[in-house]
């Protein structure tokens, strides 16, 4: 029988999901099933409070999912939302996609930058994960490609996280001109997408030739990689 790994979370996009995220299964091994579990009572992390309420949105979810016999948990938002609360809980391997993807900028180089789709107003979902998996030091950026105000709109057509999130060519050259400002600048060593949501950009910036981690595909295979290992 093979295993199977909780997917929690859709990667926090503007589109409503029932079936697993597309970045997964394109790396998803054939023996390992995932999948994706809703989360009641989750809400957009918008301010520390919410994100503290989202955080146990997610733990409920991750101990459901152990309950029902599930082998692994993946959360998959950047966020790592109840992570060490749920690593605590369970005697599965749980990984978060945001610890996932900082760990592994640090086996490609000493630093990392961090591109997203977001606004200022979030960076403080960023600092919890880099404060939580001691990687402050290694980020050299945390680069915001929209305002604060873009949130009130998001999921109108003119919207440009929408845009962004649609990967339409206009708000893509806003990301790849600032993935190459970095490397050419010598910022860091490694560029982060900093969401999930992110997932379908990956491609399109590999084609451009931009090495690029994205942390859907880098956290679901770290959790194939536990559950192979006998973890």
């Amino acid at each position: 029988m093979g295993y199977r790994i909780a997917v929690l979370g859709t990667g926090d996009s503007n589109v409503d999901q029932t079936v697993v995220p597309d970045g997964i299964l394109e790396v998803a091994s054939a023996e390992i099933e995932p999948v994706l579990r809703q989360v009641p009572n989750s809400e957009f992390p918008g301010t520390p409070d919410a994100r503290a309420r989202v955080a146990e949105a997610y733990y409920a979810a991750g101990v459901a999912a152990v309950e029902e016999g599930f082998d692994a948990v993946f959360i998959n938002t950047m966020g790592d939302y109840g992570l060490q609360k749920l690593r605590d809980k369970v005697g599965v391997p749980v990984v978060g996609a945001g610890e996932a993807a900082t760990h592994l900028a640090l086996m490609l180089g000493n630093s990392f930058s961090v591109v997203s789709l977001w606004p200022p107003r979030l960076k403080f979902l960023f600092q919890h994960v880099l404060k939580d998996t001691g990687t402050e030091a290694h980020c050299k950026g945390l680069h915001f490609l929209t305002e604060d105000e873009d949130l009130e709109t998001v999921g109108s057509e003119d919207n440009i996280i929408t845009q962004l999130q649609a990967c339409q060519y206009v708000p893509m050259k806003i990301i790849r001109d600032k993935c190459e400002q970095i490397f050419d600048e010598g910022e860091a060593d490694t560029i982060i997408l900093g969401c999930t949501c992110m997932a379908g950009m990956y491609p399109v910036l590999k084609a451009d030739g931009l090495a690029v981690l994205e942390p859907m595909r880098a956290g679901y295979l770290a959790t194939e990689l536990l559950l192979k290992a006998g973890f």
